[in-house]
């Protein structure tokens, strides 16, 4: 029994080291991104603490301001479908990549709160805005703006939450991504070959141009890293203690979710509301989670009512 459990260990141990071996292998063919390659990338770059952001900052200078802040996965691309209609509507909107994804740096260092709130607050400060802003973040951007919003109470007007993360507890099996080797060779498999679209079909001339857009991050390296050093900081799930904060800021909080959503699932919608009791849920009937672009005109429609009040 001995010899069969020292047999079962080794042949574990050597499975695991080929799966980092895997993932290290799979990461020489990607490019890097530097000043040479950045100079082909659409948008605007601004260099902060930790490297590189690409953003854009369009409309009125002297609009109010209205930041778009992206997921887990997705480049600020997903919101191709929005940014046009908020500065029709007279609004200043700025979007940003996080780092590690779309055109900005992948820099080695850990993907955590810290890092996700200390971005914005670096870009905001470049881009001297100081007045407080609308903060629009989707699925784990929620979740990040919440903690922005815990951080820097002055500095912002209103949250309006997409889809949100960071209210559900950690999956059973989230803490295979801490096993090294088994977590590298997870997220290569996982974000290899992606679905925008979480599931749902991409039928429409628009999120067939944001999948192509999307798929461009996985040309660079960092980016499987930037995720899965993500999940591995416990940004995604269980950001209750933010959340909390800001119930007791007084800050108007608005969620726009799709009832159909099962990558951040609706009855979310209750530990939302337990934290945060003023919020104003809007649910999306029979929506599923990309609703940023699947939905874009209802969502639209929604936002400006927000952003008018």
């Amino acid at each position: 029994m001995k010899r069969l459990l020292i047999g079962i260990s080794l042949v574990l141990v050597v499975a695991i080291v080929g799966m980092g071996a895997s993932y290290q292998q799979g990461q020489k063919s990607l490019l890097d991104i530097d000043d040479n390659v950045r100079a082909s990338f659409p948008g605007d770059f601004a260099e902060l603490d930790d490297g590189v952001i690409s953003y854009y900052d369009r409309g009125p200078k002297f609009g109010d301001v209205v930041v778009l802040v992206h997921g887990l996965s997705t480049p600020k691309s997903v919101f191709s479908n929005n940014v046009d209609h908020l500065v029709n509507a007279g609004f200043r909107v700025i979007a940003y990549d996080h780092y590690g994804r779309g055109y900005s740096d992948r820099p080695e260092i850990a993907y955590d709160t810290d890092l996700y709130t200390r971005e914005l607050q670096n870009l905001l400060d470049v881009l001297s805005v100081n007045d407080p802003v609308t903060l629009v973040g989707n699925s784990m951007g929620a979740a990040n703006v919440i903690s922005f919003a815990a951080k820097f109470p002055s500095r912002v007007k209103k949250l309006i939450l997409i889809a949100p993360a960071g209210l559900e507890p950690k999956p059973p099996l989230l803490p295979l991504v801490t096993l090294p080797g088994l977590g590298e060779w997870l997220a290569g498999r996982s974000f290899g070959s992606p679905n925008p679209g979480y599931g749902e079909p991409l039928t429409s001339s628009s999120a067939v141009v944001f999948a192509d857009n999307y798929m461009q991050q996985f040309l660079y390296k960092g980016y499987a890293a930037s995720i899965l050093s993500t999940l591995r900081n416990g940004v995604v799930h269980e950001r209750w203690d933010d959340y909390g904060a800001v119930g007791r800021l007084g800050i108007p909080v608005f969620a726009l979710w799709g009832t159909a959503d099962t990558t951040s699932p609706f009855s979310g919608s209750e530990k939302l509301r337990e934290l945060i009791s003023a919020v104003e849920l809007l649910p999306i009937a029979d929506a599923g989670h990309s609703i940023v672009y699947s939905k874009a005109a209802t969502v639209n429609r929604m936002l400006l009512d927000i952003l008018s009040r």
